[in-house]
């Protein structure tokens, strides 16, 4: 029996929003994972949005869809991340929306310590949670960072924020931080309240995929709310199982995402700089890697930037 199962009086605090594509080997795990380690009385809806999966993920999940609180959309198409996190926060109506990778497992008693801690005096001005992130073998990994500068992306690119990070520091946290206010949460486990959801309009969907929970926590920022990365709540999370399907164009996901948010947060003239640095140093940066270290034809990357350079921020689609 799914943890709290005897426990319904208490009112539903939050709809769990699972985006699924192509997940087969993970997405019934991570259902399994937030059934059996949370109480029913926490949960509202779950809700699944597949985008047009086609490996065979949705019978392998079927026992969990089944369930009483859980709901699939199934689009026919990829629609991106951003907007099928959208469809699925809009076929609830709990007051908190957790964002839930389908490669992420959430420990016991994760959300509702997050949620906890956000009905909490000191969780008032917080309006998205992440948690502890972890790998298979238990070893912190990812779990934010600091909002994207230029400085930030060209040590990234370059090297130097590992020989210079007191000049160019790192763009990410580590899943073992403290808990605090971090400039941005992971979206492979984000919580957010729904109002403040609501008030943003949801995540940009302009971005089809990265990039998209940094823009929504630039965008709380900008309203006052802070996002909060919270030590005592852990989710495992393997990373990457979708876009590894797509790696030849995983790279102009990423060139194309970061270029709207740039559009979007920072000044005409940071923008021209960053296409310099993409074409100046990261793309020399890229070829000489797949050249000289790895001794192998760079095809990804060079088809990496012809996407990126012949589409626009709405264009790319992973078929």
């Amino acid at each position: 029996m799914p943890a709290g199962a005897g426990n319904e009086a208490a009112r539903p605090t939050v709809d769990v929003v699972i985006v699924n594509w192509n997940a087969r080997e993970y997405l019934a795990e991570c259902l399994e994972a937030v059934y059996e380690s949370t109480a029913l009385s926490a949960l509202a809806r779950v809700v699944v949005v597949d985008n047009a999966s086609t490996d065979g993920s949705l019978d392998q999940a079927g026992t969990w869809l089944a369930h009483d609180r859980s709901m699939l959309i199934a689009n026919r198409e990829n629609r991106g991340f951003a907007a099928a996190c959208n469809q699925g926060a809009r076929a609830g109506s709990a007051p908190y929306v957790l964002f839930l990778n389908p490669d992420t497992r959430v420990r016991p008693g994760c959300i509702e310590r997050t949620i906890e801690f956000l009905e909490s005096s000191g969780g008032r001005p917080v309006g998205l949670c992440g948690a502890r992130v972890v790998d298979q073998d238990g070893r912190p990994t990812i779990a934010g960072g600091p909002f994207p500068t230029l400085r930030l992306i060209t040590g990234q690119v370059s090297g130097l924020s590992r020989v210079l990070p007191g000049l160019f520091p790192s763009k990410r946290i580590a899943g073992d931080a403290p808990t605090g206010p971090i400039d941005h949460a992971i979206g492979a486990y984000l919580l957010v309240r729904r109002d403040v959801f609501a008030r943003l309009g949801g995540f940009d969907e302009g971005f089809f995929v990265y990039y998209e929970e940094v823009d929504l926590c630039r965008r709380a920022r900008d309203l006052g709310w802070l996002t909060y990365h919270l030590a005592d709540a852990e989710v495992l999370h393997v990373g990457n199982v979708s876009t590894d399907q797509a790696r030849s164009r995983r790279l102009a996901y990423s060139l194309t995402s970061r270029r709207r948010y740039a559009r979007k947060h920072w000044s005409r003239r940071a923008n021209l700089l960053l296409a310099l640095v993409a074409f100046g140093i990261e793309l020399p940066a890229r070829l000489a890697t797949e050249l000289v270290r790895r001794r192998r034809w760079p095809s990804e990357t060079l088809r990496g930037y012809f996407h990126f350079v012949v589409a626009d921020d709405h264009d790319l689609d992973v078929a």
